[in-house]
């Protein structure tokens, strides 16, 4: 499986199409180094990137205070532009991540070249450039392109540039639209290659609710409270109806033995927030994993648990403070990977042990 990262991404030139002082008009700023300007690294002098990055420093300090103090250190580097034989040697060699040695440090710094893509939707089919299908298409190719040059499954596509985020409601909007269609291929696929019969209705209600949330007060929030409380209900009625349909193909295609009752899945909503009951009240329990691609995957999957003898990762102080959370009890997630070929599912028992030296 491919991860794809989307990570906002703008920044301010120094002056280019618009002068000095016209990059701050409307904008939002993050400090990010705290240099007067973010210097070229190939043919300034060090004494003078010294003394620009003292100069913005005290600005920061003598305007914002201690909250305008901006962050020291990499945890990684990454970057876009380089010498054109470079970037060609790196994408020929699957060399576009790498880990630098410091020459002044024992520390090493992971680093990664990358690619710009910008992709804007319209999603109201009313209009006459309607462009979802082409644009999933092409951010599906713009991703497999780019992981063919990354040794990782795990790929940072920087949405944004100049000027972009202007508007920053439109391009987090967009994003969200992106991960949206995507991603809403999986009920659809499993009506089909299960066959079932008058499933069609269930499809269409999330369908139907999906189309219902392109309207621009569901997309901007402009629509007044109980308009908002009933856009979640439709979209809420229209999961669950797709959720029976995975249930029902999952026991039409997975197999069993004769006589074996039809099996009921239940479906972790707040799994990116810990918090699936079943699974952190549950000393054993099937993990049933489906792959909506037509390539075969290997993904890592995480679970939340209230046990410790599996292999666990904490959950994060901040994770636990989130209000959604709220009835959790696990403070671990399960970690383990799984193999799905292609359009396919596959089905991990998972059992909580007593011997610690037999750890999943």
């Amino acid at each position: 499986m491919l991860n794809v990262h989307l990570v906002p991404h703008t920044h301010d030139d120094v002056g280019w199409l618009k002068t000095v002082d016209q990059y701050f008009y409307g904008s939002r700023l993050e400090f990010i180094l705290g240099g007067w300007c973010m210097n070229d690294e190939a043919s300034t002098h060090y004494n003078a990137i010294i003394d620009q990055h003292a100069l913005g420093f005290r600005f920061l300090a003598n305007t914002f205070g201690e909250c305008g103090r901006p962050r020291m250190g990499f945890d990684g580097l990454f970057f876009g532009r380089l010498d054109y034989q470079d970037k060609n040697l790196r994408l020929n060699t699957t060399n576009m991540e790498f880990v630098q040695k410091l020459i002044f440090s024992r520390a090493s710094l992971i680093t990664d070249m990358v690619l710009l893509p910008i992709f804007v939707e319209n999603d109201d089919k009313t209009l006459h450039d309607y462009n979802v299908d082409q644009k999933v298409q092409e951010f599906i190719k713009a991703a497999k392109d780019q992981a063919k040059h990354f040794k990782s499954n795990h790929i940072m596509m920087t949405m944004g540039g100049d000027f972009r985020y202007q508007d920053a409601n439109m391009w987090y909007k967009n994003m969200d639209k992106i991960i949206k269609y995507v991603n809403a291929e999986a009920c659809k696929q499993l009506n089909v290659l299960a066959k079932l019969e008058n499933a069609d209705g269930l499809v269409n209600k999330l369908a139907m609710a999906m189309g219902v949330l392109q309207h621009h007060d569901a997309v901007s929030g402009t629509e007044k409270q109980h308009v908002a409380y009933d856009y979640a209900l439709r979209l809420s009625d229209g999961i669950a109806a797709c959720e029976s349909v995975i249930n029902e193909a999952f026991n039409k295609l997975l197999p069993k033995r004769q006589g074996e009752p039809t099996l009921q899945y239940s479906f972790c909503g707040l799994r990116n927030i810990s918090f699936c009951n079943l699974t952190e009240i549950s000393k054993q329990f099937f993990v049933t994993v489906y792959n909506p691609l037509g390539i075969p995957v290997q993904p890592w999957v995480r679970v939340p648990v209230s046990g410790s003898t599996y292999r666990v990762i904490p959950v994060s102080e901040r994770t636990k403070g989130i209000p959604e959370r709220n009835g959790s009890i696990a403070k671990s997630d399960l970690l383990f990977q799984v193999s799905v070929g292609p359009l396919g599912i596959s089905s991990v028992h998972i059992q909580e042990s007593n011997d610690n030296s037999n750890i999943l």
